[in-house]
């Protein structure tokens, strides 16, 4: 019995080693791992999507069964948020969202204002602008938003 005990930890050793030889032989590594100071280094999660994006030059030569065992290393693949209210939970997620903000003036048919933000807020300033109605136009991925105001 313990023969039989001693030769499977050895085999699941050797099995185990392979496995860690399979994945650093795929030709890519992500260059750090969750928890790390280069990973906490990183401000905001888009951040950190970005720094783990595989180099165009790397997929283009990369097998299939290397760039799923790449993909199931993904440092991020467990990335999950919890929150004990609501509230909470929407404004966290709301703060790293990217959109777009922009503003018609109704009266010359031209934009007045464009820009990307991150966030929940955007301030304008207006001076200089003529009083009149203006649309706002507000861009979340498909969504769009858009409001009548009017500037005095």
């Amino acid at each position: 019995m313990k023969k039989l005990f001693l030769f499977l930890l050895t085999f699941t050793c050797l099995y185990a080693m392979g496995q860690v030889n399979e994945q650093t032989s795929a030709g890519f590594e992500f260059p750090f791992q969750l928890g790390d100071a280069q990973w906490k280094s990183y401000s905001s999660t888009k951040d950190r999507i970005e720094a783990l994006q595989i180099p165009e030059d790397k997929l283009k030569n990369i097998t299939t069964t290397d760039l799923l065992n790449v993909c199931l290393d993904f440092p991020y693949s467990m990335d999950m948020l919890a929150f004990d209210l609501p509230e909470v939970d929407v404004q966290e997620t709301a703060e790293d969202l990217e959109w777009t903000l922009e503003v018609y003036d109704t009266v010359n048919n031209r934009m007045m204002y464009s820009d990307k933000v991150i966030g929940t807020e955007a301030s304008v300033s207006t001076s200089g602008w003529t009083p009149g109605i203006y649309v706002v136009r507000v861009t979340l991925g498909d969504n769009t938003l858009s409001n009548k105001i009017f500037i005095k």
